[in-house]
């Protein structure tokens, strides 16, 4: 009879068992009363958190993809532990993302640190790791230039044409006080990259109130002679000044010039070439320090915003400039190269409108010269909440537009009435050993620097990880990257010097 009556009761319950499963999302598990035989079912409902029954795990959801499946089953390439999973790393499988963890970057197979692919799974810094299963990862080599105790304010990088690679950077002594960011004592030290380390060496120091830098106002370059460098420092009291000095075996000299504000300095054909504001006209000048050959007053250009030189291999100088309209419903992009010591002419000139009752801002133009007499002028400037860098590129069909990157992530608010905020970062424009355009960007809020190029197909992306600021850049013939990179130490700054294969990218 005991037989009998259970098995009356098991069959009476099957019934509202399956309904329950049907409707309550449950699945239903055996289990034994005390003589060890099959009694009533218990009830176990994915998603409550508790691991019960046939379960592996409970994240409190139904949701697959994120270590415990819809049926409450630990996923491939997961680890569970009560409510909680998170990707295996080391197994060379990349998931998704899980309940209380981030993605996995990177999984190249192994849980070892300094190989690309950290042992939490993280893409290095300066590393790169390419999709798969697992991971292909590739580093930049990495030195370190300095620590300096209150961090480097600007650097410039060049190649010797031997390839040896040097940096000179501006770094203040102390600052007039905590929330103040101007420094005092600005200190220009001079560095060189030996076969194995750096070494440096402080070349001027002067002592002022107030002293602040612009990664623009210093250039260090050779065009195959000596090191030059040349900069200006700007000082809150009693005015501007300009510097340009010149390094004869390990000596260098300066020059002083009385320009109110340095707009660009570039090297070209043994010369430096730059655009200075002196007593309220714009100025071009020529010549080597404290020897200008030619010294030019310019007229038709604004004092008040971005200007930029280019020189080209065939000995053509180039002004990019533009005209921001007030309130801020256009601007004008232009594009001019010097014909004589009298004549600027026109090349290219584009206008930008905003849409009805919205506004535009130009935010900057950087012209970059192409072997062969080739021109890119890149274009930053939003619309309202949009951004966008732009190329506009000669080619022998005429100048064509070219949209580069979609670059939202940098904050932009403009209005008709004038009034504007936006973020300004570091853009480098360079040429590679194919005579191919980039434009290097540091994406803060990623942690990352990404090169934007031009091949045979279109507009290219390409990036690494690291958590710094990008100073300068120089692609060399072999077609390997130079970067002087800063990062926050503790308790210093560090510059430091990153060599990026082509595969490293």
């Amino acid at each position: 009879m005991r037989k009998t009556s259970r098995a009356l009761v098991s069959s009476h319950l099957l019934p509202l068992l399956a309904v329950a499963a049907a409707c309550g999302g449950t699945e239903s598990q055996p289990a034994t009363d005390g003589d060890g035989e099959g009694a009533l079912a218990i009830a176990a409902t994915c998603g409550d958190g508790k691991t019960e029954g046939s379960e592996t795990c409970d994240d409190y959801n139904t949701r697959s993809g994120d270590g415990c499946s819809a049926r409450c089953a630990v996923e491939e390439g997961w680890s569970c532990v009560g409510p909680t999973c998170k990707p295996i790393c080391g197994d060379g499988k990349i998931v998704g993302e899980g309940t209380l963890v981030g993605k996995e970057e990177c999984d190249d197979g192994d849980a070892d640190a300094g190989d690309g692919c950290s042992a939490t799974c993280k893409v290095e810094q300066g590393c790169r790791c390419a999709a798969g299963a697992p991971s292909a990862c590739r580093c930049a080599s990495i030195q370190t230039i300095t620590e300096t105790p209150l961090g480097v304010d600007t650097a410039s990088l060049t190649l010797e044409p031997t390839g040896k690679a040097h940096v000179a950077y501006m770094w203040g002594l102390r600052y007039r006080d905590p929330n103040n960011l101007p420094m005092k004592d600005m200190r220009l030290v001079h560095a060189e990259r030996g076969p194995t380390f750096w070494t440096t060496s402080t070349i001027q120091t002067w002592g002022q109130d107030e002293v602040t830098m612009d990664r623009e106002d210093l250039v260090l370059a050779s065009d195959g002679g000596a090191l030059q460098t040349y900069f200006q420092r700007f000082l809150r009291s009693p005015g501007g000044s300009f510097v340009t000095g010149a390094r004869s075996d390990a000596s260098w000299q300066f020059a002083y010039g009385d320009a109110d504000y340095i707009y660009h300095a570039i090297r070209g054909g043994g010369d430096w070439h730059s655009l200075s504001r002196i007593s309220g006209s714009l100025h071009y000048r020529v010549g080597a320090p404290g020897a200008l050959t030619r010294d030019e007053t310019l007229s038709g250009f604004s004092l008040y915003d971005d200007l930029r030189l280019a020189y080209a291999s065939n000995g053509d100088v180039y002004l990019a400039s533009f005209t921001q309209s007030y309130p801020a419903a256009s601007y004008e992009m232009k594009l001019h190269r010097r014909v004589d010591a009298n004549t600027w002419a026109p090349v290219y000139n584009v206008k930008t409108t905003a849409a009805a009752d919205s506004c535009v801002i130009a935010v900057s133009h950087v012209p970059l010269a192409l072997p062969n007499g080739g021109m890119v002028v890149f274009e930053e400037g939003f619309e309202d909440y949009t951004r966008w860098l732009r190329a506009h590129r000669l080619t022998a069909r005429g100048w064509i537009v070219e949209d580069v990157a979609d670059v939202d992530w940098l904050s932009s608010d403009c209005s008709r009435s004038g009034s504007s905020s936006y973020s300004k970062i570091r853009m480098i424009p360079i040429v590679d050993n194919l005579g191919r355009p980039h434009i290097l960007y540091n994406v803060s809020h990623l942690s990352k620097i990404e090169d934007h190029y031009l091949d045979a197909t279109g507009w290219k992306t390409r990036s690494f990880t690291w958590k710094g600021g990008l100073q300068d850049a120089v692609i060399d013939a072999a077609g390997t990257t130079h970067l002087a990179m800063t990062m926050a130490g503790n308790p210093q700054a560090v510059l430091s010097y990153v060599r990026m294969d082509a595969d490293a990218w």
